[in-house]
C-alpha cells in the first residue's frame, strides 16, 4: 500500500536503470525482446519486471523486484564480451568478479537533472524522449 503512489515497480525503478545505462550507451536503437512480470494481487500493479532489451545490438536484461521488502534494481548486460551486473541500489558494477563501487549518486540530481532542466538544448530533449520511449515500450507489454 505504501508504494501505490509510485505506479508500480517498472514506473518507479525502470527509469533508474534506463537512465543510468544511457549515460554511457546512447539510447538510439533500443527494442524490447521480452518482458516477464508479476502483478500485485491487491493493486494490480507490477511488483516484479524482468525485461530483455536489444540496446544498439547489445543484449541488456533489466530486473526490478519489489517482492521482498526492498526494491531490487539490477541490470545484466554483455559489453565488449564481458558480463556486467549493475546494481542500481548500491550503484556498483560487478565486472566478472571485479567489483567497481561507483559511489553514491543522487538520482534526481545526477541522472535526471540533465534531462529535465535543459530542455532548451535539443540534444538533451531528444535523449529524454528516447529514454521515455524505452520505458513506455516495456510498460506496454506489462
Amino acid at each position: 500500500p505504501t508504494r501505490l503512489e509510485l505506479g508500480g515497480a517498472w514506473h518507479s525503478s525502470g527509469i533508474h536503470a534506463i537512465s543510468m545505462i544511457a549515460t554511457w550507451l546512447a539510447p538510439e536503437n533500443v527494442s524490447v525482446t521480452s518482458v516477464e512480470k508479476e502483478l500485485c494481487p491487491q493493486s494490480g500493479l507490477p511488483i516484479y519486471v524482468q525485461t530483455q532489451l536489444d540496446w544498439n545490438g547489445i543484449p541488456v536484461e533489466i530486473t526490478v523486484d519489489w517482492r521482498q521488502y526492498g526494491a531490487i534494481q539490477q541490470t545484466e548486460l554483455t559489453y565488449e564480451d564481458r558480463q556486467l551486473l549493475i546494481d542500481h541500489d548500491t550503484q556498483s558494477i560487478d565486472d566478472e568478479g571485479d567489483y567497481i563501487e561507483c559511489g553514491y549518486m543522487d538520482a534526481a540530481i545526477q541522472q535526471y537533472h540533465q534531462y529535465f532542466t535543459t530542455f532548451e538544448e535539443e540534444s538533451h530533449a531528444q535523449e529524454a524522449i528516447r529514454i521515455f520511449r524505452i520505458l513506455s515500450a516495456v510498460d506496454e507489454k506489462i
